[in-house]
Parts: C-alpha cells; sequence; structure tokens
C-alpha cells in the first residue's frame, strides 16, 4: 500500500490526476474497486461529494463517534488497489466537536448537512446534526437524542481554509433547539449570487420535527432573510432526504423562479420576490397517491436547458428517476414540465431503483445507476436517457457487481467519466462501501473533439472565445456546473446550452465565439465545465470557467 501526500496543508491531502482515456473504443465500462483508506487502515466512506473549481474532488463523511467530521479532498493521478487518505480533521469549526457536560456527551457534525458552490467558487456547507447520549458513543444509535445544527459554514478551495457565516434563523415546528435548526437541508445556488436554503428537521430523536422554513444568505451583506416560515411553507415539499429544488430558467405564470419537489411527488412552485409566494399543483406524479412518500428514494435533475426546445420538454422540466420500494415509482422516469403544469409519458426502467443516481452527461442525455431494488439487490447496470431522441432508454454494457444503494455519491468529472462511490446495501448498517470506482459513459472511446483553451471568464450576456484541435466541426458548446451531491440529489447539477457565434480556422485549429447564457436564471453565476460537442455530439474533456454577473 502506498501514501499519497501533498504539502498544501501540515494535515496534507491525497492528490490523483487524471488517467489516460482508454486506448481501444467500448461502450461504457468501469475501472477496479478502488478502496479508501485512513493511516491508521480504517476504511473510509464519505457520503458527501463535491468537484471543486480546481478539478478536486472534496468529500467528507459520516462519523457516529467522538471523532469530529473526516474530510479530504483529492485529483486523480493513478488507480491503486488501495488509497491511503489524509483525513484532516482540526480546521472545521464546530461548536461542540466531541464535548462533555457531565454525564452528557455532545457532538456536532457536519453528517448530512446541505451543501452547494457558491457563486465565488466557496463551498457553502449549511446545517447537521447534534448528537446527544448519556453514555459512551462508540457506534452509530448510541444516543439520547438527535437535534439538527444551525450552523452556516465556508470552505475557499483556495486558502484551504474554513469560515464560519452567520447562524441560520429559520424557525421550525417547535424550535426546542433553537431558530434555524436543520439537519437534511437543501442549498440552492441562486441567480442573483444569494444561497437559499429550505427543509430539513429539528428534531429526530425521539421523535421527528420538520423544519420546511425557507431561508436566503446575502454573502454581500452577511445575513440571511426568512422568505417563508414552518407554518406558511407547504408541507408539500418535505423530504426526509432533502427537499429537490431548482433555481428554473425563466419565470413560470409571472412571477415562480423555484420548483420544488418533496417525497409526495407534488410539484410546489415558489416566487423569491413576486406578490404571490407559493403555487401548489395539482398534477401529482403519475401514480402517487395525495400524502403518500412513494417519491422517497428518488433521484432528480433539471433537464439541460436548450437554445431550441424541440425535445419534446420546455426547459425547466425536472426528469425523476426511482421511487419508494413497493410502489411504481421504483421502476419508472417521469418528467415533469412546469411550464405546462404535466407529467410527461411515464418510461418503465425495466428494473427497480431505490436512492439512485441520475447524471447530466455532456451529450445532454441523462445517466441513471446505482440504487437498489425491491429486494434491496444490485440493479447492475446502468441506463442512458436521451430527451433528443423522445427520452429513448438504452442499458449500458457493463455491469457493476456491487450494491450502491443509499448513500451512495456520484459526479460528473471535467474529462466526462462519471466518479462513482461509496453506497450501502439498502441502507443495512455495516454495509458503507469503502471504495469507488470511475465509470467511462461510451463517448469514452470515441474520438473526441479536443478543447485547448478558452476564455477562463465569462459574463452573462457576453461573447467568449475557445480554441479547438483540428478543423473538427463544432456543433455545440455548453456549460455543465459543477457537482454537489449527497443522498441521490446533486444540489449544484446543471447543464445550458450556449449559442455559437461564429466560427472560423485559425492555423491548424478552430475558432469559436460563443455567447454564454443570457441570464442568470439560465445559469446562476460560478463555476461550470465548458465541453464543445461535434455533430455526433461527442463531448470533448472540459475547461473549467467561471461565469459571473
Amino acid at each position: 500500500m502506498r501514501k499519497i501526500t501533498s504539502g498544501l496543508l501540515a494535515s496534507a491531502f491525497l492528490l490523483l490526476f487524471v488517467p489516460a482515456l482508454a486506448a481501444e473504443p467500448l461502450p461504457d465500462y468501469i475501472t477496479k474497486q478502488i478502496g479508501w483508506e485512513a493511516q491508521d487502515g480504517s476504511p473510509q466512506s464519505p457520503i458527501h461529494v463535491t468537484l471543486l473549481p480546481d478539478s478536486r474532488l472534496f468529500f467528507f463523511e459520516a462519523p457516529f463517534t467522538m471523532t469530529p467530521t473526516p474530510f479530504w479532498q483529492w485529483r486523480n493521478e493513478d488507480l491503486p488497489d488501495k488509497v491511503t487518505v489524509t483525513i484532516n480533521r482540526p480546521p472545521l469549526p464546530l461548536w461542540f466537536p466531541g464535548v462533555q457536560f457531565g454525564p452528557w456527551t455532545v457532538i456536532d457534525t457536519i453528517t448530512c448537512a446541505g451543501h452547494t458552490l457558491a457563486e465565488d467558487g466557496s463551498l457553502m456547507v449549511v446545517g447537521g446534526m447534534r448528537l446527544v447520549s448519556d453514555k459512551p458513543v462508540t457506534q452509530f444509535g448510541d444516543y439520547a437524542a438527535v437535534f439538527g445544527l444551525s450552523i452556516a459554514l465556508s470552505f475557499n478551495p483556495a486558502s484551504q481554509s474554513w469560515s464560519t457565516l452567520a447562524p441560520m434563523i429559520g424557525s421550525g415546528q417547535t424550535d426546542l433547539a433553537g431558530p434555524g435548526v436543520r439537519w437534511y437541508p437543501t442549498a440552492t445556488r441562486l441567480a442573483n449570487g444569494k444561497t437559499m436554503v429550505t427543509g430539513g428537521v429539528e428534531l429526530v430523536l425521539p421523535v421527528v420535527l420538520q423544519n420546511r422554513s425557507v431561508e436566503v444568505y446575502d454573502p454581500t451583506a452577511g445575513g440571511w432573510t426568512l422568505l417563508s416560515g414552518h407554518q406558511d411553507t407547504p408541507p408539500a415539499i418535505y423530504n426526509r432526504d432533502y427537499s429537490h429544488v431548482f433555481q428554473l430558467p425563466a419565470r413560470v405564470a409571472g412571477s415562480f423562479d423555484i420548483l420544488m419537489l418533496g417525497e409526495f411527488g407534488q410539484p410546489v412552485l415558489m416566487s423569491t420576490d413576486g406578490p404571490q409566494r407559493w403555487r401548489v399543483s395539482t398534477q401529482l406524479r403519475p401514480g402517487a397517491q395525495a400524502g403518500e412518500s412513494s417519491n422517497y428514494g428518488t433521484s432528480s435533475a433539471l433537464l439541460p436547458i436548450r437554445l431550441e426546445q424541440n425535445w419534446g420538454y420546455s426547459n425547466g422540466a425536472i426528469v425523476m428517476a426511482g421511487g419508494q420500494h413497493g410502489t411504481a415509482h421504483e421502476h419508472s422516469i417521469d418528467v415533469y414540465d412546469p411550464v405546462q403544469d404535466r407529467w410527461l409519458a411515464r418510461i418503465d426502467m425495466g428494473i427497480g431503483r431505490h436512492h439512485p443516481s441520475t447524471v447530466l452527461l455532456p451529450d445532454s442525455r441523462v445517466l441513471i445507476l446505482a440504487g437498489h431494488n425491491d429486494s434491496g439487490s444490485n440493479p447492475g447496470y446502468a441506463q442512458y436517457l436521451d430527451p433528443a431522441n423522445g427520452f429513448s432508454l438504452t442499458r449500458g454494457a457493463v455491469e457493476i457487481p456491487e450494491t450502491r444503494g443509499y448513500h451512495t455519491i456520484t459526479v460528473l468529472l471535467p474529462d466526462g467519466r462519471v466518479f462513482l462511490g461509496s453506497g450501502s446495501d439498502d441502507g443495512k448498517p455495516g454495509s458503507e462501501k469503502p471504495n469507488f470506482r470511475y465509470y467511462y459513459p461510451d463517448y469514452m472511446g470515441k474520438s473526441r473533439p479536443g478543447l485547448l483553451a478558452a476564455q477562463e471568464t465569462l459574463q452573462v450576456g457576453q461573447y467568449f472565445w475557445s480554441v479547438t484541435a483540428g478543423k473538427t466541426h463544432i456543433a455545440e458548446l455548453v456549460l455543465v456546473s459543477l457537482g454537489s451531491m449527497t443522498h441521490s440529489y446533486d444540489m449544484n447539477q446543471r447543464l445550458v446550452q450556449v449559442p455559437i457565434a461564429w466560427r472560423g480556422d485559425l492555423g491548424e485549429h478552430s475558432y469559436q465565439i460563443g455567447q454564454a447564457p443570457a441570464s442568470a436564471e439560465q445559469a446562476p453565476p460560478g463555476h461550470y465545465m465548458l465541453f464543445a460537442l461535434d455533430e455526433n455530439r461527442v463531448p470533448s474533456v472540459a475547461k473549467v470557467v467561471r461565469l459571473t454577473r
């Protein structure tokens, strides 16, 4: 076993580099399973992942003892059988990272927090849990009570440092532990550069108490504004594993700019600044019953935002894959169009998936993988959903041997691969996977355009340049936001096609003048991967760019 360290911090970080692309064309494939180990040999199973602007992957996991939340990051350098990771513990500014108060032990952790990248490229982490026990804490379950946290943190990838933001203020059902307390909250980057926090729970043990309030953090003012209190927020937005919240690319029905879905499969529109705050759709997900948690275990994504809306859906539509055991949703894919307020025809996956992953690929297909079926076993193969071809569904050629269900982390990388790690067998204790794989979508083995350079900073509505190798005709330029995923939901996933205003030759290379998205609603300011695609929709390796207002 080899240790890989760097001198970025005294505590060190694991660094890896992207391996070479497949030498021979393959339909799709996965690498071998690669294990995580800490220096003491203990297995590591992160349940949160974010792709940082410098292309490192940032992880944190779920400690349930006196040990503070471990986190680490890396690039991708080689593929050993085991990766020994240096876990960073001291810098995380938690209030009570394992403190004794007489007979009581209090442990704060950002496990099951909400997180998304902010406009400046920092990672914002909100909420978490406070474990309280009157006996030694050695494993999950040794607690008398589990509360949420009102903490808000920011991690700066450039300085490798955490900072503490103002605590959240949104009240829950009782305020038993104070205002702003949330476990499983959702963090959403908005068009105005602010971050919205939605939902969660304030208490889990001995009873579950919800916090459905919605609030917004303003990084300029450094404070929070409450948009909707708990009692004023529709119960339909609640999901025990994060409300699924989307910044719409254009306002719907006049003033609604946010779409939310909870575990009941009922779409809810919200306005951040309009005269009417909420509109609850009567169009339940096909097969859902009012008040039934059939949507629990669903993975969702905002479908690609296209220049020409001729793929059978309006910009702002979302796709939902999988669902609760014992329901039709576990076997189905459904698309909701908020502009038309209707669900499109149901797609049968042919297999059950509870807590799968949905990943937007740069060619505008949706990769569906992982999860587990009714029996808790492995669905095996991945599937490609192609909205460009009538939402056709095709099966990947490779089988993923192990079950990766609850807590699976999945994210698109700049070279087009998909990172796939962790996950459990139907949520069974002790079944968390201390390992990961790289999934190679079918375009990885094809001849791909070479994106040599691109303007590093783009401004909304303004022109920018890119250079590609050879005389390959570039048919599309797309921006894909950097993923930030946990519990089958990526809080920062988005794909936006941008116009190509001019193409030309520059010696042996080609030159494109693109135009950044016309509005911040289409693409909230922040960091994106810029991909160039040829006429066969084969994507290049991406350049990470920053979009500003």
